[in-house]
Formats: structure tokens, sequence, C-alpha cells
């Protein structure tokens, strides 16, 4: 095979695609369907960005005798990824608020439900809001929103923070 080229199986009942040729397609369960195709791997390269602008992506099953991974798309297209081509996948991560505090992200995703009324404040939608960099997207009830948009209380934290720093300074002045 040339330089900078690559084979790529599709099917030709489903259109599933597969970095390996398989017998049996996974996508519709017909078999001898896949052919073969050698692309340029700048296509390949643009394929992928196209999928990963259309949405995001569900790990659905690794196969670690085969090499391979399989991925579902949201358009419902499943796609198999030799284990070589990974590197090609971005990851993606869930993490709460209050550990993103500090960083700063390209987009946000907050799932707002309700809970107790002392977590769901002002402060903590502000924080949220202010990691995104790009993009905020709440998910949720507009009430919900709505109440921590007007609850301004804030707990109460009774650290002894506040003593402590008095007694060291007390401490350096001796």
């Amino acid at each position: 095979m040339a330089k900078g080229r690559t084979t790529v199986f599709f099917c030709q009942n489903c259109g599933h695609e597969s970095a390996k040729w398989m017998g049996q397609c996974s996508g519709c369960g017909q078999w001898n369907t896949f052919v073969e195709e050698t692309i340029e791997k700048t296509s390949v390269r643009r394929i992928q960005k196209e999928r990963a602008a259309a949405g995001p992506v569900c790990l659905s099953s690794i196969d670690t005798d085969k090499e391979m991974l399989r991925v579902a798309f949201d358009d419902g297209k499943i796609v198999d990824y030799d284990f070589s081509q990974l590197e090609e996948l971005e990851l993606a991560y869930a993490i709460t608020i209050h550990k993103s505090q500090g960083s700063e992200y390209p987009a946000v995703i907050m799932p707002l439900l309700t809970g107790p009324k002392m977590l769901l404040n002002r402060n903590l939608l502000y924080t949220g809001v202010t990691r995104a960099k790009n993009c905020v997207t709440i998910l949720g009830s507009r009430e919900t929103v709505n109440q921590m948009i007007a609850n301004e209380s804030e707990q109460k934290r009774y650290t002894g923070l506040r003593e402590r720093i008095c007694e060291i300074m007390k401490q350096d002045l001796d």
C-alpha cells in the first residue's frame, strides 16, 4: 500500500465501516457485504472530524481478540476501529463543578436537576457557567435555574480558619 493511504471496509447493505474485513456485518447482520476501499489518510481524518462535529459517540464494545473497538455515533451509525486507530478518537469526561474550580473547558454541559436547596445556589451556577470558554449548555428545567439564581444563601462554615490565622499571626509577632 502506498504511503499516506489506508484500507477501509464498508458494508454495501447498511454503510457500516470497519478497519478489518469481517464476514458478517455487525451493523446489519448480513454476510459478505463488505467492500474494500483504499483511501487517503487525510480522507479518513476528514471523515472522523465530520463525525466528531456531528455529535458525541458512545463506546459500545471492545473485542481484545480481534483488536477492535466498536463506537456508536449519535446518528445511529456504528463504526469499528482497529486498535491501531485509537489515537484518532478523543475522550470526554464528566466531572463535578467543585472539581472543575480553577479550570477552564471549551464546552460545559450542566445537568441541573432538583436537589437540596442548600446545594442549588447562585454561586454553584456561576462557578459552573464560568468554567466554559466557548459554550455552555444547561440541561434541566427553567424553574430549577430560576431557583438557583434566586437562592443567594450561603452556608455558614465553621472551619476555625479565622482563629487559626490569628494564632499564627500572634506567634509571628512574638
